[in-house]
C-alpha cells in the first residue's frame, strides 16, 4: 500500500471510534449554491472548484496521496489526525443515513462524493469504511437508478470545425455499437483516443461504481445491464480492476458490458508483466460464456484475437467450450503467406494453441487440428488468388496447428504418404501448363511451403523440438542429388536470406 493509503487507514479505524465529526464546511457551502450539483461532477473545471473548497480545509489529504519515485507522499501532521478522522466520521454517517427523499437536489450526496473522490485517490477507501453503509437499502437503489443515466455524447469538440471524415466515423461507430459489429467497433475505437472523456470516467461514476461494487453488486450488475453505450461501460470498466471488471462481464448479460471490460484488459490496459493467474481464470470464465453463443462468437474472436493477453485464457476455453467455438477460432485466424519466420500474429496463435494442447483431450484435439488442417488446405497459400505471387519458402499462421494435425492425427505411413504426395507433384509440375514462368515458380514455393508442416511434424515425431517450426526448412529431396530442380527454379539451398 502506499502511504497515503496507510494513512487512510489510520484515520477510517480512529473514525469507527466514538468522536465528534467534522463537516467540509466551505464545500457543503459552494455545493449549495448550485443548480445542478450533479452535474457539477461531470465537468472537470467546475469539479475541480469543488476540490478546492474542500482543499482550503483539509488540504492535507491531497498531498498525502502526491509522491513520485523522488520524493514520497507527505506525512499527516499530528493536530491533522484528528480532524481527518472526524471528516471520515462525518462521511460514514451521512452515507449511512442518506435518503434521496431529503436530499432532491442531491448536495448531500454530491459532497459527500467530493470528500469520498480526495480520500479515495489511492483507491483504498472503499475497503476500509464499515458494512453499516451498504444497510442503507435507500442510498443503493438510488446509486443503480443514477447508473443508468450516465452517457456519452459525441457531439462536435467546442471551438473546432470538425473533418467530414470524423462525422462520418462517429456515426458508423454508434452504427456498429447498435449492431454489435465488434471489429468495426473496436477498429473504430482509435479514432477517438485522443479524447480523454471517453476513456476515463468522472467523479460521479468512479464514486458511484466503487461504492456499488463494495456494498451492492447486483445493483452495479443492473445498472449496467442498462447501458448500451460501450465508451460509457469502457469509462466504468476503468473504474474496476481488471479482475473486477471481468467478474462483471460474466455475472452480467450486456455484451456491451463484456466489449468493454475486455477492451480495458486486453488493449487499453495492458502490462508489460501479462494477466495473473486470477485473471487469467476469470478471462477464462468470460470466454467460456461468450464461446456459447456461435452466432456472436466469430465476431468476438475477429475483434481481440490478436491481442497476447488473450491466448492462455482462450487455449483454455478453446479445450473445454462447445464444439463450434473452435470453427469461430479456426475461422477467424488470418491467412497469409509470411516469408521464412513466423510474425507476431503466429507466435499468438502457437502460444494459444500450446495451451490448447495441454489441458484438451486427445479426441479434441484432433478436432481442432483437423478443422484447422481443412482450412488450412483449402487456402493453400493464396492460391484463389492470381495476383500473389510466391517467390520464397512461406509460412502461415496455422503452421503450429498444421503441424500437430500431422502429429496427432497421422500415423507414421500418413505422415509419409502425406509427404511423398508433394514430392509426386512437384516432380511432374514442370509437364503441367502454366500461363508464365512466373505462375510456374509460384507452384512450386507453394508446394515447398505446403510440404515444411508436414515435414516438421515428421522432425518432431523422433526429436525434441517446438512444433513452431521457426528457423527449420525442409527440402523436398536430397539438395545435393537434386541440383536440376534447383538450377530450374532459380533457388539456392538453403534459400538465400535464411
Amino acid at each position: 500500500m502506499s502511504r497515503g493509503n496507510d494513512q487512510l487507514a489510520v484515520a477510517v479505524q480512529e473514525a469507527l471510534k466514538e468522536g465528534e465529526s467534522a463537516a467540509p464546511d466551505a464545500l457543503v457551502a459552494l455545493v449549495g449554491t448550485l443548480e445542478n450539483p450533479v452535474q457539477a461532477l461531470l465537468n472537470m473545471d467546475s469539479a475541480n472548484q469543488l476540490f478546492d473548497a474542500l482543499d482550503s480545509e483539509f488540504g492535507f489529504i491531497r498531498l498525502s496521496f502526491i509522491e513520485n519515485r523522488r520524493t514520497p507522499a507527505a506525512e499527516i501532521l499530528p493536530a491533522d489526525r484528528p480532524r481527518y478522522a472526524a471528516l471520515v466520521r462525518w462521511l460514514i454517517r451521512e452515507l449511512s443515513t442518506w435518503r434521496s427523499a431529503d436530499d432532491l437536489r442531491q448536495v448531500k450526496l454530491v459532497t459527500a462524493f467530493v470528500v469520498a473522490q480526495r480520500c479515495d485517490s489511492g483507491d483504498g477507501l472503499w475497503s476500509c469504511l464499515p458494512d453499516e453503509i451498504g444497510e442503507n437499502i435507500d442510498l443503493l437503489h438510488h446509486l443503480e437508478r443514477l447508473l443508468t443515466t450516465f452517457a456519452v455524447s459525441f457531439d462536435a469538440r467546442p471551438g473546432t470545425e470538425v473533418p467530414i471524415w470524423e462525422g462520418e466515423a462517429v456515426e458508423e461507430f454508434r452504427r456498429a455499437d447498435a449492431e454489435r459489429d465488434w471489429p468495426v467497433v473496436l477498429s473504430r475505437w482509435q479514432n477517438f483516443q485522443r479524447q480523454a472523456l471517453f476513456f476515463f470516467a468522472n467523479v460521479l461514476q468512479i464514486q458511484t461504481v466503487r461504492l456499488l461494487r463494495r456494498y451492492g453488486v447486483a445493483h452495479l450488475i443492473n445498472g449496467v445491464s442498462n447501458l448500451h453505450q460501450t465508451p460509457v461501460l469502457v469509462q466504468i470498466a476503468g473504474v474496476l480492476s481488471p479482475e473486477q471488471r471481468l467478474r462483471l462481464a460474466i455475472d452480467s448479460d450486456n455484451p456491451h458490458v463484456q466489449f468493454a471490460a475486455l477492451y480495458r484488459t486486453l488493449v487499453f490496459d495492458r502490462r508489460p508483466q501479462g494477466l495473473s493467474a486470477a485473471e487469467n481464470e476469470h478471462l477464462t470464465s468470460l470466454l467460456m460464456k461468450l464461446c456459447n453463443d456461435a452466432a456472436s462468437w466469430g465476431e468476438w474472436m475477429k475483434a481481440f484475437l490478436g491481442y497476447q493477453p488473450l491466448q492462455i485464457a482462450l487455449g483454455r476455453a478453446l479445450a473445454a467450450g462447445p464444439e463450434t467455438a473452435i470453427d469461430g477460432y479456426i475461422n477467424s485466424i488470418r491467412l497469409f503467406p509470411w516469408l521464412f519466420t513466423h510474425r507476431a500474429s503466429g507466435v499468438l496463435v502457437a502460444e494459444c494453441l500450446r495451451e490448447f494442447n495441454a489441458n484438451a483431450p486427445l479426441e479434441r484435439r484432433k478436432l481442432l487440428w483437423s478443422r484447422a488442417h481443412e482450412r488450412w488446405l483449402r487456402w493453400d497459400f493464396d492460391r484463389s488468388n492470381p495476383n500473389h505471387h510466391m517467390t520464397n519458402i512461406c509460412r502461415s499462421d496455422m503452421d503450429y496447428a498444421v503441424v500437430a494435425y500431422a502429429r496427432e492425427c497421422l500415423d507414421e505411413a500418413g505422415k509419409e504418404s502425406a509427404l511423398n504426395a508433394i514430392r509426386a507433384e512437384a516432380q511432374t509440375l514442370e509437364h503441367k501448363w502454366h500461363e508464365s514462368v512466373t505462375d510456374l515458380h509460384a507452384a512450386w514455393y507453394r508446394l515447398l511451403s505446403r510440404f515444411q508442416p508436414y515435414a516438421h511434424g515428421a522432425y518432431t515425431a523422433v526429436h525434441e523440438a517446438d512444433w513452431l517450426p521457426n528457423g527449420r526448412l525442409y527440402f523436398l529431396f536430397d539438395p545435393a542429388q537434386n541440383e536440376y530442380l534447383l538450377a530450374m527454379y532459380g533457388m539456392s539451398w538453403p534459400p538465400r536470406g535464411v
